[in-house]
Formats: C-alpha cells, sequence, structure tokens
C-alpha cells in the first residue's frame, strides 16, 4: 500500500501534518463518516487504486461462481462443508480458542436434526450461523437488539459466565485489548449507552441501500467500527468477522464470507497492525489504510479458492479417467464418482443409506457394488459408532 500514513508523518514530517491532514479530509474524494474515532470525525478517501481493487474482487467473483458451477452435485456440497469447517476453525483460533474438526462435524451433524436438537453441543452456535450463510437464510442486522440475539444464539455458550453481557443490551463496564505483554492497546467505547447510540450508527450506515459509497467499503468500514467500539467483554473477533462474512456473501457470494477468517489469520499481523493504525490519535480518524486492507483479505480469498477450484477440477478429471480404467459400465462408474467427490474432502466417507438417497439403485445393488470394488481394494470401509462409511482409497486408485 502507497498510502501514506498520517501517524508516521506526524513524526516524519511535523510541518506538512496538518497540511496532508487538511487536503486529505476536505478532498473532494474524502467521504465524511457520521462516527468518531478518539474524538476525531472519521473519513475514508477514495483512490484508483482502491477503486481498481474492488473491481477485481467483483471480477473474480463471478470467476469462483463460475469454477464452482463447474463442479458435480456431491463435490459442491463437500466442498462446501470442507470450507465451511476450516472458516469455523480458524475463527476461533484467531481469538485463542480451541476447536478440532471432529467438534465442528459433530456440530453440524447436531444442527442438521430437526427434533431433538442439543443446543448445548459445543459450537452448535457458530456451525447454524455459518450454515445460514450456505443456505441463503436472511439474518436481520437493523438494530442493537438484533446484534444481541445474533450475540446469544450465535456465541453466548462459548464466554464463560464472568465475560458474559451485563447490561442492557451490552457490557456496562470498561473492557480493554491488552497486547501478550500486558499493554493497553484499545479501550472500548463506554458507558453502555455510547456503545448503542455508535453501535445504531454504524448499523444504519452499514445497512443504508442508499448510501452511493460502494457495499465492500462500508461492511469494511463496520468491521473497524465493531472492533473499535468493542461491544462485548469476549466474542467480538468472532461476531464482526461473522457479520463481514454474511455481509460479504449478501453483496458477492457464500464464499466470500467463508475464506475471510482464512485469508486473515494469513497475515494476522496486518490485520492488527490495520486496527492499531486506524486507532492511533495522530491517525486523526483516516480509516483509509484499514480498508485498503480488509480489500486485499478479500482479493487473497479469492485467489486462494480460484486456486483450490481448479486443483479441485484438475483432481476429479484426473481420477474419473481411472474410474474408467476400472470399469467400463457407466452405473458402477456413476457410483464409483460419487465416492470420488465424496472422498476428494471428507475423510470418513459416506453411508449406505446416503448412497441410496443419491442414487435412483437399490440398497442390494449397492452393497454388490461396494463388496465387488472392496475385494479391489478401491474402497474401504470404516466403523463410526455402528453406521458404516465407504470411500474411494485414492492411493490405491491412483496406482491403477
Amino acid at each position: 500500500m502507497a498510502y501514506l500514513l498520517l501517524s508516521k508523518e506526524f513524526y516524519k514530517n511535523p510541518d506538512n501534518y496538518e497540511l496532508l491532514y487538511k487536503q486529505r479530509f476536505y478532498s473532494e474524494s474524502s467521504v465524511h463518516l457520521n462516527f468518531r474515532v478518539k474524538e476525531n470525525p472519521s473519513f475514508f478517501v477514495i483512490n484508483n487504486e482502491i477503486s481498481n481493487k474492488i473491481a477485481e474482487v467483483y471480477k473474480l467473483s463471478g470467476v469462483i461462481k463460475d469454477l464452482f458451477n463447474d463442479l458435480p452435485e456431491v463435490a459442491k456440497q463437500s466442498f462446501q462443508q470442507m470450507i465451511l469447517i476450516e472458516e469455523i476453525m480458524i475463527t476461533n483460533e484467531i481469538e485463542g480458542v480451541s476447536s478440532t474438526k471432529k467438534e465442528i462435524e459433530s456440530a453440524i451433524e447436531e444442527d442438521k436434526k430437526v427434533k431433538m436438537k442439543n443446543l448445548d453441543t459445543r459450537f452448535i452456535g457458530l456451525v447454524n450461523k455459518y450454515s445460514s450463510i450456505i443456505n441463503k437464510q436472511n439474518i436481520n442486522l437493523k438494530t442493537c437488539e438484533n446484534v444481541r440475539k445474533l450475540y446469544d444464539a450465535f456465541v453466548l455458550n462459548e464466554i464463560e459466565d464472568k465475560d458474559k453481557p451485563d447490561g442492557k443490551m451490552f457490557r456496562k463496564e470498561i473492557v480493554n485489548v491488552i497486547s501478550a505483554t500486558q499493554k493497553v492497546l484499545h479501550k472500548g467505547l463506554y458507558p453502555e449507552q455510547v456503545i448503542i447510540e455508535t453501535m445504531q450508527e454504524c448499523l444504519d450506515f452499514v445497512n443504508d441501500e442508499h448510501n452511493e459509497l460502494n457495499t465492500l467499503v462500508r461492511i469494511a468500514l463496520f468491521h473497524y467500527m465493531f472492533g473499535y467500539i468493542h461491544p462485548f467483554y469476549d466474542g467480538n473477533g468472532r461476531m464482526s468477522r461473522f457479520i463481514s462474512s454474511y455481509l460479504l456473501s449478501k453483496e458477492l457470494e457464500l464464499f466470500a464470507g467463508l475464506k475471510l477468517s482464512c485469508s486473515i489469520k494469513n497475515r494476522i499481523n496486518d490485520y492488527y497492525d490495520a486496527f492499531k493504525i486506524c486507532n492511533d490519535d495522530k491517525n486523526k480518524g483516516d480509516l483509509t489504510p484499514f480498508v485498503y486492507t480488509f480489500i486485499d483479505f478479500l482479493l487473497d480469498s479469492y485467489k486462494s479458492l480460484r486456486k483450490e477450484l481448479k486443483a479441485t477440477k484438475f483432481k476429479l478429471d484426473f481420477y474419473i479417467d481411472k474410474l474408467k480404467m476400472i470399469t467400463t459400465e457407466e452405473k458402477k462408474i456413476n457410483f464409483l464418482y460419487v465416492l470420488l467427490q465424496n472422498s476428494l474432502f471428507e475423510d470418513d466417507g459416506l453411508s449406505v443409506s446416503e448412497l441410496k438417497t443419491i442414487h435412483s439403485i437399490g440398497e442390494s445393488k449397492i452393497r454388490e457394488i461396494l463388496r465387488e470394488f472392496s475385494s479391489k481394494k478401491i474402497i474401504t470401509c470404516k466403523k463410526i459408532s455402528k453406521k458404516k462409511l465407504y470411500r474411494i482409497d485414492l492411493e490405491s486408485l491412483e496406482k491403477m
């Protein structure tokens, strides 16, 4: 980023510092925002570089949509689940919360239940809300009450009792963001009434469909302000990343949101530095550096997804050729191809009942095919509880 930071100019060229600030703040390309940072009116500067980055994001969104739609149906479902699990694990990891793939998979299975759902299952709130992105469900985020309702459903059961909200809507006490060396990096807004008022201003801003400012920029600015406000004692990071993921999926497509935490983790120092820069009083409310960083995360997400989806298509084509070498019967090839799609992304495999749902063949024929290719070491079976799960042994298939 070639954008000169006001906080650096303060030390490097103090005589030019105020002049640079005024040039930016009163520039025709400056957008003034209806909230303050450290008593400074906040603003954002639109320039050619950021406009080009945003255009690239929209272009890549279309590329990702086409690549994903080119996958067969089972591969689509398995790929989505793989990305979903990864995103939830990483958003937890960023906050120092340990979660395993098995825990997230268990929560996904529990969340699928229509009746007798165990709401105490660990991470079920996170799974339920992230799944709503895939299922294209609407989440109301117009008011502070909506944010608190989301928090309760999303992450409350993962929060220790001492850190649960104790105010009318959010927290009623002061909270500090502390570094690893116990240095205070940021003080959240206080008292609660200020939190409520500022949060509502930010919600109005991000939801304003008549605002001429690009939606991706508004999402980036809301993400920053949520962290700046710090409305809860704990869970702020996971909340802000989920809200951003949800809003991005509405503006672009679902994968825009399901790769955000991964991109942030890969450049976690840049993420924290962007907050630190914009929180600095000497930066005088200029939030442009955070928008630059956030848009870069979106580009990183899409470039990573493009690479993964292209690799997935290449693997599918490679393995389908291998399948055609071991049988010429179309029904058997189609059957094995479904197992293959699942095996590329998931460790466990598919049950006979799941295979029956996918295929238009009877259970006896399914078991016959499973026995045939198990004897050839192409299909493997493992038992989880009382369920037998089948998958393609990719290593054996490669040797064919």
